[in-house]
């Protein structure tokens, strides 16, 4: 079982939010998680690894977990929900702040590793589903639907997320 989110080349052994209930050491907690994973993403910088995690804005609506499509919006790379209705939103990344991002609102989009999400058959290759922001266990079958394979099952809980980035 997977317990932590490997985002970066050192792994942090970070789960994706803070394990902590106790309200009185909440806000501490999350400063020093917030600035251990802004040591990993400098590291990996500096040692040439590209980053996995962006930092855009959404332009819907995007809950924990959702599969996202970036686009250009004035020159500025923007998230929305990704479907396989058609080719226009193809799936390049996932939801990786751990309360969603409003529309509007700036917060992380992973563009590889895990998404911890329940319900998983280990070895299932999962695709992008034609509900948006959603992957299935099979290839989306209506007439023009987009056909991504998006990652595979590595447990009851986690998927290996690695887009195909030229679907079909």
């Amino acid at each position: 079982m997977i317990r932590s989110i490997k985002n970066f080349s050192t792994n942090l052994g970070l789960a994706a939010t803070p394990e902590t209930t106790d309200p009185k050491n909440y806000a501490e907690f999350v400063r020093i998680y917030n600035a251990v994973k802004a040591l990993a993403i400098n590291l990996d910088l500096y040692t040439g690894n590209p980053p996995n995690i962006l930092e855009v804005t959404a332009s819907v609506a995007i809950a924990y977990g959702d599969l996202v499509d970036l686009y250009n919006v004035a020159g500025v790379l923007t998230a929305r929900k990704a479907d396989a209705t058609d080719h226009t939103k193809p799936c390049k990344g996932f939801c990786s702040a751990p309360g969603g991002i409003a529309n509007g609102v700036t917060g992380e989009i992973s563009i590889r590793g895990y998404i911890t999400v329940s319900g998983v058959t280990p070895g299932t290759i999962y695709y992008l589903n034609t509900t948006a922001g959603q992957m299935v266990g099979g290839k989306p079958g209506g007439a023009g639907n987009l056909v991504q394979p998006i990652g595979f099952g590595i447990d009851s809980t986690a998927v290996y997320f690695a887009p195909e980035l030229s679907p079909v």
